[in-house]
């Protein structure tokens, strides 16, 4: 799919939620970027515990680590190692309870989300005319409420969201690491970055193929059973049973 026709995609869901939802997407964001310092915070902790086991002294002497002593009053090295330690566990329980906060809300707000383009697109179908419902297949309503929704779901707002959150992480993590040594930060992030432009390149022609797949079997699938089943008295007569065996079995062998 290009880069254009996603954009407008992604804008029109985003004109289809309600005021409600667009504040708690903005509020998700929010406690991204919270997960996000806090992801750096969890990283960075882990230098100063494993040097306080491996070289006291170094860190003692080192300069960045005096008003930290000064504040504690640490008279020796050997006094850095319970400090530093509950410093580690802190920010590692912070980072993880931050990014379950996350999760949880991500998860919940995403499937909310869900629930209501489903109730959207069923109430506004109930108000059609008559003419409209005698016109049209209504497989393709069940399908766009029940799996279509649902891939709208776990296929665009979830991973959406998880790509926001990927990216405002590794920027935090990668500025954080161009403080420490700027040469071998920004070669880790030229050649990763590079993989990962490789892979969405390759993948992004198959993704976008498979999505139409996924949207044209789903509705196939759920009007051979609704024909199938709804007209189970004429497939007994007529001995039918083989043909609609068959045109479910290949709707469903391309969508799975």
């Amino acid at each position: 799919m290009p880069n254009s026709t996603l954009l407008q995609t992604l804008v029109r869901l985003w004109r289809h939620l309600s005021p409600r939802r667009k504040k708690q997407y903005l509020i998700l964001f929010f406690v991204m970027v919270l997960a996000s310092l806090a992801e750096v915070i969890s990283i960075g902790a882990v230098l100063p515990f494993l040097g306080a086991l491996a070289a006291p002294e170094r860190i003692f002497d080192h300069p960045m680590a005096q008003p930290f002593i000064n504040a504690l009053n640490l008279t020796g090295p050997e006094q850095l190692l319970l400090p530093l330690t509950i410093v580690f566990i802190i920010g590692a329980l912070g980072s993880g309870v931050t990014r379950l906060l996350f999760l949880w809300l991500q998860t919940r707000l995403s499937f909310a989300t869900g629930a209501d383009f489903g109730f959207n697109i069923y109430h506004r179908t109930l108000y059609q005319p008559y003419s409209v419902h005698a016109s049209r297949n209504s497989s393709e309503v069940i399908a766009g409420i029940s799996n279509k929704v649902n891939a709208v779901v776990g296929l665009t707002v979830l991973p959406l969201t998880t790509i926001i959150s990927s990216i405002l992480m590794m920027a935090a993590i990668l500025l954080a690491l161009l403080v420490v040594d700027p040469m071998i930060a920004g070669t880790a992030f030229a050649g990763f970055g590079s993989i990962y432009i490789v892979i969405m390149s390759a993948t992004r022609r198959i993704l976008s193929r498979d999505g139409s797949v996924i949207n044209s079997e789903t509705t196939r699938v759920l009007k051979v059973l609704q024909e199938g089943l709804g007209g189970i008295r004429d497939v007994l007569i007529d001995g039918t049973q083989t043909i609609y065996s068959r045109i479910y079995r290949i709707a469903d062998l391309r969508l799975r």
